[in-house]
């Protein structure tokens, strides 16, 4: 096991799930999956059956997540993706505005503590 999946899944085992955010909707990570993306702003979320290993934020969730299927920005995420441990999911709350949107972010990265947006800090 090598040691970005020790980590991330002793951190998982730490989440009290009963904090987990209730999704809009989420859809198995795979570039057809963007046409069931809303076009709206929002918090997302890339998760396995252990909790999230990525949150994010965007004013478009569609166009932000078909940009993490391409880009090498996080190296952490773009490995996980491409090797994952069973079904990644994406998953997104909608949100008024990006502001709202950056809030709920910071909630849920202080709640989660992703192991894929440690080196964004």
């Amino acid at each position: 096991m090598n040691k970005v999946r020790k980590t991330i899944y002793r951190r998982l085992k730490e989440i009290d799930t009963s904090d987990y955010p209730v999704f809009d909707r989420q859809v198995v990570v795979s570039k057809s999956s963007s046409t069931s993306i809303p076009d709206k702003a929002g918090v997302y979320f890339f998760h396995d059956t252990r909790g999230p290993i990525y949150i994010g934020e965007s004013n478009n969730l569609r166009n932000r997540f078909l940009d993490h299927l391409k880009e090498k920005k996080n190296p952490r995420l773009a490995s996980l993706l491409k090797n994952p441990w069973g079904q990644i999911y994406f998953s997104w709350i909608k949100k008024k505005n990006k502001r709202e949107a950056e809030h709920f972010e910071r909630k849920y990265l202080k709640m989660f503590e992703p192991i894929c947006n440690e080196q964004l800090k």
